[in-house]
C-alpha cells in the first residue's frame, strides 16, 4: 500500500467524520424563537431602533415571548382567561418598553401589535 494511498483513505476518513459531527450538530440544535418576517429583529427595522437599545429591546421581546408561550399552554381550556392574561402581559411589555423605546417608536409599536392581532372568533377556540 502506497503512502498517497493511506493519506487519501485518511482525508476521507476524516472528511466524513467531520460531516458527521456537523449533521448531528445541527440534528440537535434548538429552532429559533422566530422568523425573519415576525422576530423582534422585524421590528427594530420598523421602529427604527439605535444599537443602544437594540439589545434590551430584543431581550425584553424574547423572554416576553417565552413568556407568551407558557400562558397559551396555560390557558388552552379556557380562551377568556388567556386573553385576560395575555392583555396582562401585553401592559407588562409596553412597562417594560417604555424605558427603552422613545414615545413615538412606543407608539408605532403599540400599533403594529394592534394591527396584527387577528380579529373575530377563531376556528376550534372558546
Amino acid at each position: 500500500m502506497k503512502l498517497e494511498s493511506v493519506f487519501t483513505d485518511f482525508k476521507k476518513i476524516l472528511t466524513a467524520m467531520l460531516l458527521a459531527t456537523i449533521c448531528i450538530g445541527l440534528a440537535q440544535a434548538e429552532p429559533p424563537l422566530y422568523s425573519d418576517i415576525h422576530g423582534p429583529k422585524h421590528l427594530v427595522e420598523i421602529l427604527a431602533i439605535n444599537e443602544d437599545q437594540q439589545a434590551v429591546f430584543v431581550s425584553i421581546m424574547e423572554s416576553q415571548h417565552v413568556k407568551r408561550l407558557d400562558v397559551h399552554a396555560q390557558y388552552e381550556v379556557s380562551r377568556k382567561a388567556e386573553r385576560e392574561a395575555m392583555e396582562a402581559l401585553h401592559g407588562e411589555t409596553v412597562e417594560l418598553l417604555q424605558w427603552v423605546l422613545s414615545p413615538d417608536q412606543l407608539d408605532e409599536f403599540s400599533d403594529i401589535v394592534e394591527h396584527s392581532r387577528p380579529r373575530g372568533p377563531r376556528p376550534g377556540r372558546d
